[in-house]
């Protein structure tokens, strides 16, 4: 298991935010939690559905209610601050 973050996801993760300041770092982070979350659902959908591992299938589906209620909650966020 990696102990840091790489490089790669580094520059095109993080840094993105270190320009940022209020409204405008708000506004991407929740882009970006909107973004996340809905392409982690679908992968966990279809594992939860079609994975050969029972434990992997297992987990994705105890997880997918979890990542549906995160999701939930920053599109709460982002109807709260256009607001």
């Amino acid at each position: 298991m990696p102990n840091a973050i790489d490089t790669e996801h580094n520059r095109t993760i993080i840094d993105p935010f270190q320009k940022l300041k209020g409204v405008a770092f708000d506004r991407r982070y929740i882009r970006e939690m909107i973004a996340g979350h809905t392409k982690a659902i679908v992968v966990y959908k279809k594992e939860a559905t079609d994975a050969q591992n029972p434990a992997l299938k297992s987990y994705a589906g105890a997880a997918l209610p979890v990542l549906e209620k995160h999701l939930a909650g920053a599109k709460d966020l982002e109807k709260a601050k256009a607001q």
